[in-house]
């Protein structure tokens, strides 16, 4: 992703020093490309980020994942009050 924004940087510095008229129109076009790119990168670091502080507070909290299997079967060894 890094490579395209810089390659699109690029692509605006030429159409930037051409001479020709509709260069214009082609630098605005690379310099948004490489706007929503650059978003698009940060966005996605920025949910790495979160998806890693998670995975680092359970840890330190001593947390495990839940077993949606285990929690949804009675223990049949628990009685209830009402048997008893």
């Amino acid at each position: 992703m890094l490579l395209l924004i810089l390659i699109s940087l690029a692509k605006a510095l030429f159409h930037l020093t051409s001479s020709k008229s509709e260069d214009g129109a082609a630098m605005v076009k690379a310099l948004a490309w490489r706007i929503g790119l650059s978003v698009a990168l940060f966005v996605l670091l920025i949910v790495r980020l979160l998806q890693r502080v998670d995975r680092s507070a359970a840890r330190g909290a001593g947390l495990q994942p839940i077993d949606e299997d285990k929690q949804a079967k009675p223990n049949p060894r628990r009685r209830s009050a009402s048997t008893n």
